[in-house]
C-alpha cells in the first residue's frame, strides 16, 4: 500500500491535460477576443453595405410599383459563426404606417387639367327608354391667348381633348387643333396656315362595336373664317370664344342642334340614329346632339368609363355633364386642401450588431435614410420636394409623396422576401400663390429633415417668399407669392408592403 501511494507513473498525464487545456482555452480566449471581432466586424459591415443595396432596390421597386406584386429578399442579420455561439446578430424590420407624415395645405387657382379626379369620369345607368337622357354636355377650356398679327383668335399646334372609353364599346370624342385644305384659286389641295398657326378645330366621334365594327363622324371648321366670323366671338354653332387679354376662351356645346357631324367611315350600313337611317354618301350628317345621345347610350347598361387619353396646350378646362336627374361635374378641378396627408409610412431595418456600429435603414418619403449614433444622412434621395423653375420663370414645386400600408414585422438573421403593390394613385397641378408643407418625424431624425428643409427653402427666390419653421416633432415649410404663381404638382402613390 505504502508504494502505491508513492507511485506517480500517472501524473504526466494529468499534467499534460491540464497544459493542453490551457493552451486550448489561451487559443480561444485569443480566437474570441482578437479574431472574431475582425471577422465578425467585416462580416457585419458586409452585411450594412448589402442592406444598402437591398434598400435602393426596394426603393426602386416601390417608386415603380404596380397593380401587379413585386418582390425582393433582404437579410435581416448576419449568420453565426461556426462552434463560436452568440456571434451572430439580430435585424428588427418593419412598417410604421403613421411614421413620417408629410401634409400639404394650399388652395389650386388656376388648375391643370388632366390630374386628380379630372382623369376619369363614368357614365352611369343612363335612361335607354328616353330619346335624350343627357341634358348637358359641354367643355370649356381656358388656352394661352394666342393670336396672330391681325389680333385673331387662333388655336395653339398640338390643342388636343381626347376622351376614351373601353368600357364593353369602344367610344372616343376628339376634339383637336387640324390643318386644313385650301382649295381656293388652286386647282389642288394645300395646308392653310395662319400666321404659322395651323387654323382648323376638328370634332371626331370614333366608335367601335363589341364586334369590331367602326363608325366615324366628324366635322372641321375652319377658326378664321368659320369661328372667327361669329359676331363678337360667338362663333358657330355650339362653339365660342372670348378672350382678356391673357388667356382665351374656347367653349364647345356637344349637345348643339345646328352643328352637323358628317359621316365618314361605316363597317355597318345604315346606321340608325334617333329613328333615322344614314350612310356614308346619302344621308350622312347629323347633329352634335343626336350623336352625343346616341353614342352615350350604346352599352347594354348604359354605363360608359371615360378617361383622358390626351390633354394639350390646355391651361385649364371644365367639362360638365348633365343626364338623367343626375348632375356630374367633371374635370377642371380647383382643390383647396386643407392639411392632406400626401405622404406617410416609413420601412425601417434596425441591425444590432456586435461588433460594427449599430445603425438604421430608413425608407422615409422616397427617401434612403442611414441613421447612426453620431446622426444621420440622406444616402439616396433627398425626400419629395423637388425645386424648380419654368422658361416664365414661375416657381415649380414638385412633391412626390409615398403613402407606405402593411403590418409586416419581423425580426432575427433569415432571409425575407418583401412584397410590395400600387394600391392606389392621386396627382393633380395646378397654380397657387400659397403651399404649406408639414413633416413629422422622430427626434433622432429631426436635425436632418431641418437641414433638408432649410436647404430647400433657400433655393426658392423666384418672385416668391419662402420660411422655415422648426418644432420638437415636426417642420414647415411655407412659400407664397402676391400672384398665382407657383405651380405645384403633387404625385401620390398608395403602396402595400406585406
Amino acid at each position: 500500500m505504502k508504494e502505491l501511494i508513492k507511485n506517480d507513473d500517472a501524473v504526466s498525464v494529468v499534467v499534460g491535460s491540464i497544459l493542453i487545456l490551457a493552451v486550448l482555452v489561451t487559443f480561444m480566449s485569443v480566437v474570441t477576443s482578437t479574431w472574431v471581432p475582425v471577422y465578425e466586424g467585416n462580416a457585419e459591415a458586409d452585411h450594412s453595405d448589402a442592406l444598402f443595396d437591398t434598400f435602393v432596390d426596394l426603393s426602386k421597386q416601390i417608386e415603380n410599383a404596380d397593380e401587379y406584386p413585386k418582390s425582393t429578399t433582404i437579410k435581416i442579420g448576419t449568420d453565426e459563426i461556426p462552434f463560436i455561439s452568440n456571434t451572430n446578430s439580430v435585424g428588427y424590420m418593419g412598417v410604421n404606417e403613421s411614421g413620417g407624415i408629410l401634409t400639404l395645405t394650399t388652395e389650386i387657382q388656376r388648375s391643370l387639367p388632366g390630374f386628380g379626379e379630372g382623369d376619369s369620369f363614368s357614365v352611369k345607368d343612363l335612361n335607354l327608354s328616353q330619346d335624350a337622357p343627357i341634358t348637358d354636355f359641354r367643355i370649356n377650356f381656358i388656352l394661352d391667348n394666342i393670336t396672330n398679327t391681325d389680333s385673331k383668335f387662333v388655336l395653339p399646334n398640338g390643342f388636343a381633348l381626347i376622351l376614351q372609353s373601353d368600357t364593353l364599346d369602344r367610344l372616343k370624342i376628339s376634339i383637336e387643333e387640324v390643318g386644313i385644305y385650301d382649295t381656293v384659286g388652286t386647282p389642288g389641295k394645300g395646308w392653310k396656315w395662319n400666321s404659322g398657326e395651323s387654323s382648323g378645330l376638328r370634332i371626331r366621334y370614333d366608335y367601335t362595336d363589341v364586334s369590331g365594327n367602326v363608325e366615324r363622324w366628324e366635322k372641321t371648321w375652319d377658326v378664321v373664317n368659320d369661328i372667327e366670323s361669329g359676331a363678337g366671338g360667338t362663333g358657330v354653332d355650339g362653339i365660342t370664344w372670348s378672350g382678356d387679354g391673357a388667356y382665351t376662351y374656347l367653349n364647345i356645346d356637344l349637345l348643339d342642334q345646328i352643328s352637323t357631324l358628317t359621316l365618314e367611315y361605316t363597317d355597318l350600313s345604315p346606321i340608325t340614329i334617333n329613328g333615322t337611317d344614314y350612310y356614308e354618301t346619302v344621308t350622312n350628317t347629323t347633329s352634335l346632339n343626336d350623336l352625343s345621345q346616341h353614342y352615350l347610350k350604346q352599352p347594354g347598361d348604359g354605363t360608359y368609363d371615360f378617361y383622358y387619353t390626351t390633354y394639350d396646350k390646355i391651361v385649364d378646362c371644365d367639362l360638365i355633364l348633365l343626364y338623367n336627374t343626375t348632375t356630374d361635374t367633371i374635370g377642371g378641378n380647383t382643390p383647396s386642401l386643407d392639411n392632406m396627408t400626401i405622404g406617410s409610412g416609413t420601412l425601417t431595418l434596425n441591425s444590432d450588431y456586435n461588433f460594427f456600429v449599430d445603425q438604421s435603414y430608413i425608407y422615409d418619403s422616397g427617401a434612403i435614410i442611414l441613421l447612426q449614433d453620431d446622426g444621420a444622412v440622406f444616402k439616396v434621395g433627398g425626400a419629395p420636394i423637388f425645386v424648380s423653375s419654368d422658361p416664365d420663370n414661375n416657381l415649380i414645386l414638385d412633391l412626390r409623396a409615398m403613402v407606405l400600408q402593411g403590418d409586416r414585422e419581423t425580426s432575427g438573421n433569415d432571409i425575407e422576401m418583401i412584397q410590395t403593390r400600387l394600391k392606389d394613385s392621386y396627382r393633380f397641378t395646378g397654380f397657387t400663390n400659397n403651399v404649406t408643407l408639414t413633416k413629422d418625424t422622430i427626434p433622432e431624425l429631426k436635425d436632418l429633415w431641418d437641414s433638408y428643409f432649410e436647404e430647400t427653402n433657400s433655393t426658392i427666390n423666384l418672385n416668391t417668399t419662402a420660411n422655415s419653421t422648426y418644432y420638437p416633432d415636426n417642420m414647415t415649410l411655407h412659400v407664397w407669392s402676391s400672384t398665382p404663381n407657383i405651380l405645384l404638382s403633387v404625385e401620390q402613390k398608395e403602396i402595400t408592403v406585406s
